[in-house]
């Protein structure tokens, strides 16, 4: 079977939303926390993913990074109420902004002392934001990948290493597991599996409803997530 990109677009919203939920609702460490935060983690690459082959198809970057700073500007409030007040974070439409701004640099700069500065820049700044470096080396290795598939397979590979790194060298003392390490990366190894070999590479529909939809989602869920706690407190 095969899915088109608004598919499996929709189900990396859906895990997202699955993530975000456990995270505000159910107990820290059950079972059902682990499965449905260990499910969002597919939606992470999966955006980049799309956003390196978006970069490649847009007429207007600029208007590409405009509509992903406004999202993130729109979302910031509703985030940082949900996830904690001192959660001062920017979200994750900020980063997915900083990972096209480092496409552009990628394609556009040509000197390549200026290309690695602001390639520097990029990684810096998304240390303040969620997913921190992992999502501008994701994006990096998309780049490098092109459309090549085996490319692209150790592409995944190297990302889904990477992850793993990051969770055993920042996990707090005593929390780290080899199963949990494996069952977090499980959801990096089903997005390859969608993304390399049961994407169709279509979108399924054109319509600017939809566009605008998988845009406005981000800030809708959070600020609906935020309602929900606030009337159970």
């Amino acid at each position: 079977m095969k899915f088109s990109r608004n598919g499996i677009k929709t189900f990396a919203l859906f895990a997202m939303l699955l993530n975000h939920f456990a995270r505000g609702f159910l107990p820290y460490g059950s079972a059902a926390y682990k499965v449905c935060t260990y499910t969002g983690y597919f939606t992470a690459i999966t955006m980049i993913y799309f956003l390196v082959e978006g970069y490649s198809h847009t007429k207007n970057v600029k208007k590409y990074a405009l509509r992903l700073f406004l999202c993130g500007v729109l979302s910031q409030i509703p985030y940082s109420l949900y996830f904690g007040d001192d959660w001062i974070m920017p979200n994750m439409m900020f980063t997915l902004f900083l990972c096209l701004c480092l496409c552009a640099l990628y394609h556009r700069v040509g000197n390549k002392g200026l290309k690695t500065a602001g390639i520097t820049l990029v990684f810096g700044a998304c240390m303040f934001c969620d997913w921190s470096i992992m999502a501008p080396f994701f994006t990096l290795t998309f780049l490098y990948a092109g459309d090549g598939t085996i490319k692209k397979e150790t592409a995944f590979a190297l990302n889904t290493a990477f992850y793993s790194l990051m969770f055993f060298l920042f996990s707090q003392k005593g929390a780290f597991s080899p199963a949990d390490a494996v069952f977090r990366a499980l959801p990096l190894v089903f997005a390859a599996h969608i993304l390399l070999y049961r994407y169709d590479g279509s979108k399924h529909s054109q319509s600017n409803f939809v566009k605008r939809a998988f845009y406005l989602f981000y800030p809708a869920h959070l600020t609906v997530l935020l309602l929900m706690k606030t009337l159970i407190k």
